[in-house]
């Protein structure tokens, strides 16, 4: 987590591209998690019913598309990190997400079905 000139908090997460660029170093892409939340309007009431989130699982996304990590969350509900991984995991598999910038694309951005 990282701050922008005006305090707000901001995620950063690197993604491999390829195994090696020439000089034997590995090969990332940047993404950068902007306040998705806040730019693109994520209706979190319509993603609970359109995914079938429980109420605990909307309060984490919420939190995660604010770009909290996984402590800041835990600490935020007063559960566990693990208790807030396994929301994250039943997010994920029912958004059909593999990460978490999917999740966040995904809400932040629907594809009309």
């Amino acid at each position: 987590m990282v701050e922008d000139a005006f305090g707000h908090l901001l995620s950063l997460r690197a993604f491999p591209v390829s195994e090696k660029k020439d000089d034997g170093l590995p090969l990332h892409i940047m993404v950068l998690v902007e306040r998705v939340a806040e730019k693109h309007g994520v209706d979190f009431e319509n993603a609970a019913m359109a995914f079938n989130l429980s109420k605990r699982e909307v309060e984490v996304v919420e939190l995660m598309c604010y770009g909290s990590s996984n402590k800041e969350i835990a600490d935020k509900l007063f559960i566990s990190e693990y208790t807030v991984k396994d929301h994250i995991k039943s997010i994920m598999w029912k958004i059909g997400a593999s990460n978490r910038c999917e999740v966040i694309s995904r809400l932040a951005f629907p594809v009309p079905i």
